[in-house]
């Protein structure tokens, strides 16, 4: 299987800064298997999902306000 990183920024270079300023402030393991645990690592931070699927969805400010409108009984029931 294969993980997905989301890391939120404006830019792809914004986005790994704030990757590199995070791995700044941890400790890397030195071993054959430090992938495996640097990804536990922010798996247990809760940086990252563990292995679960997201799906991005890009909606405007218009279609956002619209779903809430037209799933307004069911949102309250959930609340």
């Amino acid at each position: 299987y294969s993980r997905s990183l989301i890391i939120f920024g404006d830019t792809e270079n914004e986005c790994l800064d704030i990757f590199a300023r995070y791995l700044k402030h941890i400790t890397v393991p030195v071993h054959r298997n430090w992938i495996e645990t640097l990804w536990r690592l922010m798996e247990k931070k809760e940086l990252i999902m563990p292995q679960k699927k997201a799906y991005l969805i890009s909606l405007s400010h218009e279609q956002i306000s619209s779903l809430i409108l037209e799933n307004l009984s069911q949102l309250k029931k959930l609340m």
